[in-house]
């Protein structure tokens, strides 16, 4: 399963469902998070843009594994847990989320990052990723981190531009330094208000978005229209 932004962004859904459940989940191996699965069978209420945005459910993908039967035993009792079916090769898991997640989803989806959390998340969940703006694989394969423009080498600016992965705590924060390195590395200025990442492309945000009826350009219009 590829790596996906909903995963990225939305990984501490599960910060307060308690305890138990968070030690069951994190137990769990390679959990991929999607915003909709096409083959969900609540998938048609999505008539339009306003709706999807409201739907305030998210979906896990958990590989098989011999811990699988067993977690989604007890997830089954959780009062957020809402359904569960077997999918290629693993599991989905389908939960509802309270607040702050509900509200991050729904920003998410219109791609509104620094809209999702609150200072005090931000700094919770993603302070993991505040010592640096952003990271890239060097000729070497080797893992580099961007702490300022002077880590910025121009023999490297076709590997930068390759696999740059930005700074989730300095995307979510719309941080100025950041926004100052992206206008290096690509020699262009950024407006204030512009978000600081690229919008959530849906293919790889919805399951089975092959058979995805509501498309992306409808999303897209209709959510740029709102």
């Amino acid at each position: 399963m590829k790596p996906n932004k909903t995963t990225d962004y939305l990984w501490a859904f599960y910060s307060n469902f308690g305890r138990e459940f968070t030690m069951v989940f994190e137990n769990l191996k390679n959990v991929s998070l999607f915003i909709s699965d096409y083959n969900y069978k609540n998938y048609d209420n999505y008539k339009d843009w306003e709706s999807f945005i409201k739907d305030d459910i998210i979906f896990c993908y958990i590989p098989e594994c011999v811990a699988l039967e067993k977690a989604i035993l007890f997830m089954q009792i959780h009062s957020n847990y809402i359904t569960d079916y077997e999918v290629s090769k693993g599991h989905m898991v389908v939960f509802k989320l309270n607040e702050p997640h509900k509200t991050a989803l729904r920003q998410f989806k219109q791609s509104k990052f620094s809209k999702m959390y609150h200072d005090v998340e931000i700094n919770t969940f993603f302070d993991m990723s505040a010592k640096f703006y952003a990271k890239y694989i060097d000729d070497l394969d080797k893992p580099r981190l961007i702490t300022d423009k002077n880590c910025i080498h121009l023999k490297d600016i076709e590997k930068i531009h390759a696999s740059l992965r930005l700074s989730y705590y300095h995307v979510l924060k719309r941080s100025t330094n950041l926004r100052s390195i992206l206008e290096c590395l690509y020699n262009s200025s950024i407006p204030l208000e512009n978000e600081l990442m690229d919008r959530i492309n849906f293919k790889s945000e919805i399951y089975n978005y092959k058979n995805c009826k509501l498309t992306e350009k409808q999303l897209k219009y209709d959510g740029e229209r709102n």
